[in-house]
């Protein structure tokens, strides 16, 4: 037959690509509820100035970027079975 969809093939994926739609939308509000004005106000302290904010983005792009390649490294080598 081929590797092509078929119809519940589709609609599963959709319906999974909804389901997982309407949790980020129910984990946002939740947030949003939860810590929304001292996030805000933690936010609004910490980039009050441009030199202050631009600190701020470039300090939280280094500890993403870090913590992936950090995950890409372990995952290269757990495939070439240096780590178990």
């Amino acid at each position: 037959m081929g590797e092509y969809m078929d119809l519940f093939g589709f609609l599963e994926m959709i319906g999974g690509l909804a389901l997982f739609l309407f949790g980020m939308s129910l984990m946002g509000t939740g947030l949003e509820k939860s810590a929304g004005n001292k996030l805000k106000g933690l936010l609004e302290r910490l980039t009050s100035k441009k030199l202050n904010g631009f600190v701020m983005g470039a300090a939280v792009t280094a500890i993403i970027q870090s913590h992936m390649i950090a995950q890409y490294i372990r995952r290269s080598k757990y495939h070439a079975n240096y780590i178990l």
